[in-house]
């Protein structure tokens, strides 16, 4: 079976494949090759007879479509890290078995049994900067199976975070700490990755302020003046979108993208008990170089994308025309920034909006998406704030339709 030595491993990869250390981060910015980083030291390590090594990430979801993904599929050019042929692949148990080797099991931190009950050799874990301490903690523990030859290790891979986060603690990435003994980061810059394409890199060198150190230079940096300071506390544990006491209306907000991110937010406006309704957002697509038919289509397979009423970015009416040809309701977002932003820091401040977990790109752009530092301008940053453009016009598009006044009459009504 290939092994990551017959690959184009970067220098920091490789740093991260043989680092021996108990406790291992490769601590990436965007392009930084760190899932396939990840993948390589998973596999090789599995690869050994006897070997159980866990696969984790926050949710099972983002784990399939994502990390899983980079591990046994192809990715254009890239093969996949565990090629076809050289495993069993159990998906109904969620266990790769290697060919002459040991085994896999992946799962998300959503399944509560799974992370008290399974000891390891090893655990891999993706974004890593999603899980609370409590789960980094209660994933150290599995690591308990000796295999001769093979060093028990808990190894990680994320983009930064901000210095007060409990990796930059234990890792000494914060100023103001020492690393916890037996571990070892590995940090890296976008420019440290040069198979990545031109255009790709010219993207990400547009970023500024607090999105540019952390996912262009690796830096774990905090954020001030940040444009929503208190969107991280509507974050909840995700659920199914309820139907609420009285009438829904299901909503969405859509900002194009092909080199940058498309990004489509979902979300369902319901009457919970108290009478006063509240503005659920439940689910995010946010992919590059997809076609716009292709976006079309996912979000027509969603089980609300058809009846939902959309808010796409009006610079593009091309685009939202496509989009009603293709049966979704689309309309033409108002964009004015300063007011959208208003009206989304009032639907915070009134305790109306919450936000599942497992919209982690929406999570990580409202932890940048910031005002330039030391400028009188009521203009946020341009750059990483695709998510946030998006909610923006969801949010305007609500306002403008007067719907959550809707769910109070209706609820009045019942």
């Amino acid at each position: 079976m290939p092994t990551p030595l017959d690959a184009e491993v970067l220098p920091k990869q490789m740093q991260f494949l043989t680092a021996p250390e108990r406790e291992v981060l490769y601590s990436g910015a965007f392009g930084a090759g760190k899932s396939r980083a990840l993948c390589w030291k998973l596999v090789t390590r599995a690869s050994v007879p006897g070997a159980i090594e866990l696969l984790v990430r926050k949710t099972n979801v983002a784990l399939k479509r994502s990390t899983l993904k980079t591990l046994l599929e192809s990715d254009g050019d890239l093969p996949a890290v565990l090629p076809a042929g050289a495993y069993t692949h159990n998906k109904s148990m969620q266990t790769i078995r290697i060919h002459g080797g040991g085994e896999i099991m992946y799962f998300g931190l959503d399944d509560p049994d799974k992370i008290g009950s399974t000891p390891a050799t090893g655990v891999a874990i993706d974004e890593a900067t999603e899980l609370t301490e409590k789960d980094y903690t209660a994933l150290r523990g599995r690591i308990r199976v000796k295999v001769k030859g093979l060093p028990r290790q808990i190894y990680s891979a994320t983009n930064p975070g901000a210095p007060s986060h409990h990796l930059a603690q234990r890792f000494g990435l914060a100023s103001d700490c020492e690393a916890a003994p037996d571990t070892k980061v590995i940090t890296t810059r976008t420019a440290d990755n040069f198979f990545l394409p031109a255009d790709y890199v010219a993207d990400l060198n547009t970023f500024s302020g607090v999105a540019r150190k952390r996912y262009v230079e690796g830096l774990w940096v905090a954020a001030e003046g940040l444009v929503y300071p208190e969107m991280l506390n509507c974050v909840v544990a995700h659920s199914e979108p309820p139907l609420g006491l009285g009438d829904y209306e299901d909503v969405g907000g859509i900002d194009f993208g092909w080199s940058a991110p498309f990004c489509a937010l979902q979300g369902r406006i319901y009457v919970p008990d108290d009478g006063i309704p509240v503005l659920y957002i439940y689910s995010e697509r946010y992919v590059r170089e997809i076609s716009l038919g292709d976006h079309a289509a996912a979000l027509m397979k969603t089980p609300h994308g058809p009846n939902a009423i959309w808010a796409a970015d009006p610079e593009d009416p091309e685009a939202i025309r496509d989009l009603q040809m293709a049966g979704l309701r689309v309309i033409k977002a108002k964009n004015g920034i300063k007011l959208g932003i208003g009206a989304v820091n009032g639907l915070i401040s009134s305790g109306r909006l919450f936000i599942s977990d497992q919209c982690t790109n929406l999570i990580r752009e409202a932890e940048t998406h910031a005002y330039p530092e030391g400028s009188e301008v009521e203009k946020p940053v341009k750059g990483f704030d695709h998510a946030m453009a998006a909610i923006r016009y969801l949010v305007m598009m609500v306002r403008q339709r007067r719907l959550m006044e809707w769910m109070v009459e209706a609820f009045e009504r019942n």
